[in-house]
């Protein structure tokens, strides 16, 4: 049974990385890609493994740079809970970021 303690505080965590990985004033201008993501070490999770899944890490742009916003385990919202990872998408006129969610 989820314990809406839990649903709470998922949804905090999400938050919070949301608002990290979001950007700051505006997507890049024109055909400014970004850079290859970078390797990351993957630590074990803080807990059971089939409570947490690993956020990627991604480049985010803070609007005059991309900026790495580093790998982190994110609590699942429900059991078997999928996490989907951000991603650059090339859009007309560049690149747009393409939040994380849950699947």
């Amino acid at each position: 049974m989820i314990k809406l303690r839990d649903l709470l505080v998922a949804a905090a965590v999400a938050g919070a990385i949301a608002a990290l990985a979001a950007p700051s004033f505006a997507d890049p201008p024109g055909d400014y890609s970004p850079p290859a993501d970078q390797a990351e070490m993957i630590p074990p999770p803080p807990g059971p493994t089939e409570a947490w899944a690993w956020r990627h890490g991604h480049w985010a742009w803070n609007g005059m740079q991309y900026v790495w916003v580093r790998g982190g385990y994110v609590r699942r919202i429900y059991p078997g809970a999928v996490w989907v990872s951000g991603h650059w998408a090339v859009r007309p006129g560049g690149y747009v970021w393409i939040e994380g969610h849950w699947r």
